[in-house]
């Protein structure tokens, strides 16, 4: 293509692919693109993620950089800005943040554009309770689901009481079986905590059945709904060859309420007397005593 010259306003402009008139639209898209990017970053968090006080955000109001602020939510949960004055922040997510300041700014700017980016995550806390290793205060730094707070607290599952977790929200108690969670990955169970969560996560010492004697791995096992005396010798490894099976001991409660049972269970393995095969309750103790010969 052959360079044309011509005049336009005392300016010479040679190409006609590229003209002094083009530049100025060559450094709009970039920087237009930049300030997209920028707008989508302030709504990177899921809508999920709710803002509170001590968060730090980043307010930039686009092709007025005098008004741009970064500010944390102050403990009213309120943030203020150059024009529009405080504006509630506490309870928002960003993108309704994004939009409460557009609104208010349409007094003094026509048709504003308002990007916010969370710059630090200070303000949501959930409270764990329990004999668990991080009892206390925890920050949550992402979104975190009950499964992925297991994890986080290490350690072997199984001496949590999956079946009697609980969460304290809005004043209300949700009670929660983890166990399927946990056992069949049931994703509708793995609930999405929130700020200000209270979770109680008890151990499973008082959900527990001991089990002692002659059998091949003395100790406790975990209580379950249906748990019979004949399924937990089998989850003890059976009993040793010294056991004397026609005198099987259960002890269940402690004090003027304990009560001890006697079960033959040489006959329950034989298919007799198979209603003494005794459902147990969670702080049974199982007692295997050796034979005399």
């Amino acid at each position: 293509m052959k360079n044309v010259k011509f005049r336009v306003k005392n300016h010479v402009y040679i190409d006609e692919r590229i003209t002094n008139m083009e530049k100025p639209k060559q450094l709009f898209i970039p920087v237009f693109c930049l300030f997209v990017l920028l707008l989508y970053a302030g709504t990177a968090w899921s809508d999920e993620f709710i803002l509170g006080s001590e968060d730090v955000i980043q307010v930039s109001i686009w092709g007025n950089p005098e008004l741009g602020v970064t500010v944390p939510v102050r403990p009213d949960g309120k943030i203020s800005l150059p024009l529009g004055g405080d504006i509630q922040a506490a309870g928002k997510t960003p993108s309704q943040l994004r939009k409460a300041i557009a609104e208010e700014l349409k007094s003094y700017i026509k048709t504003p554009s308002v990007s916010v980016v969370v710059m630090e995550v200070n303000s949501p806390r959930i409270y764990l309770i329990g004999n668990v290793g991080e009892a206390g205060v925890i920050t949550l730094r992402s979104q975190m689901t009950i499964l992925q707070l297991l994890a986080r607290l290490g350690g072997a599952i199984g001496d949590l009481d999956l079946e009697r977790v609980y969460i304290i929200r809005d004043n209300k108690r949700l009670d929660l079986d983890l166990r399927e969670l946990v056992e069949k990955g049931l994703a509708e169970k793995n609930i999405l905590l929130q700020a200000g969560d209270i979770i109680s996560i008890p151990d499973a010492f008082a959900n527990r059945i001991t089990v002692l004697g002659e059998v091949a791995t003395p100790g406790n096992i975990q209580f379950r709904a249906g748990l019979t005396l004949i399924d937990a010798l089998i989850e003890s490894g059976w009993v040793t060859e010294f056991a004397n099976l026609k005198k099987v001991l259960v002890i269940r409660g402690t004090g003027s309420e304990q009560k001890t049972f006697e079960i033959n269970v040489a006959l329950i393995k034989k298919g007799e007397k198979l209603e003494t095969n005794l459902q147990l309750v969670p702080g049974d103790l199982i007692i295997v005593k050796e034979r005399m010969f």
